[in-house]
C-alpha cells in the first residue's frame, strides 16, 4: 500500500486542528500533505513486535497534534531521539517520519543500544524536535499492566525448559496483541504524558532527559 499524497495543500482548519482520525495520521513532506494509515504501516512491517508498532503510531498521532500549529508538521524538519529500543516502535517512527539513523535524524539513547531483548525496565519515551521546539512524549506508567511484565520476566528466564518456554512465549504474544488492541480504545492524552520545550535540538545532540 502507498501513502496518500495531497500536493501543495494549504493549511486549513482541518489540517491544523488537534483532532486526529483513529487509524490515520497526517504529516507534511516537501509542503505536500501525506496521510498514512496504521494499516499501511502494519502491512509493510514483517516483524512480530506489533505492540511496539501500535504504541509508536499512537505516539506519533499525539506528536502531530503537538507539532502542528498554523502549518502541518514536516518530515524534513524532524529530529527524533528514542529511549525505546524495540524494533516495532523504531520501524513505525522511521516509516512515518522518514527519520533514520543513517541520515542522522533518528538517535537511540546510548543506554538502549545494547538491549537485545524486552525487559521490564525498557522505557517508552521519545523526543521529537522540529527545529523550534522539542516535544517529550512518554507512555503513562499505568497503561501496561503488571501481569505483562510478569510474563516478560518469565520469557527472559533461562531456567525454563523448552515446553515451559513455548507456553510462556505464547502467553506473552497474546498479551502483546491485547495491548496492541487496547491502545486504540483511549484518547492519546490518556495513554501518554507530554511536555514541550521551546528549543532547537541539532541532530546528534541529546535532549534533557527529565
Amino acid at each position: 500500500m502507498t501513502e496518500t499524497v495531497i500536493k501543495n495543500t494549504e493549511p486549513t482548519q482541518t489540517t491544523s486542528t488537534t483532532v486526529v482520525n483513529e487509524y490515520i495520521l497526517t504529516i507534511g513532506d516537501m509542503d505536500n500533505e501525506v496521510r498514512v494509515s496504521y494499516l499501511q504501516c502494519l502491512e509493510s512491517y514483517d516483524g512480530d513486535a506489533l505492540w511496539g508498532l501500535a504504541c509508536a503510531f499512537r505516539m506519533l498521532q499525539l506528536a502531530q497534534q503537538l507539532l502542528s500549529g498554523e502549518n502541518l508538521w514536516q518530515r524534513q524538519k524532524l529530529y527524533i531521539v528514542s529511549a525505546h529500543p524495540g524494533p516495532g516502535g523504531r520501524y513505525c517512527v522511521e516509516y512515518i517520519t522518514h527519520c533514520d539513523s543513517a541520515a542522522g535524524r533518528y538517535y537511540l539513547l546510548p543506554a538502549c543500544e545494547n538491549l537485545n531483548c524486552c525487559t521490564r525496565d525498557m522505557q517508552y519515551i521519545w523526543w521529537l524536535n522540529d527545529d523550534q521546539k522539542t516535544v517529550r512524549i512518554s507512555l503513562r506508567n499505568h497503561f501496561i499492566p503488571d501481569s505483562f511484565f510478569t510474563l516478560l520476566d518469565q520469557v527472559n528466564n533461562e531456567q525454563l525448559d523448552a515446553a515451559e518456554k513455548a507456553t510462556v512465549c505464547h502467553a506473552f504474544n497474546v498479551a502483546k496483541q491485547s495491548l496492541a488492541k487496547s491502545i486504540w480504545q483511549y484518547p492519546v492524552h490518556e495513554i501518554f504524558s507530554c511536555s514541550i520545550r521551546n528549543e532547537h535540538l541539532a541532530p546528534g545532540k541529546l535532549p534533557a532527559t527529565t
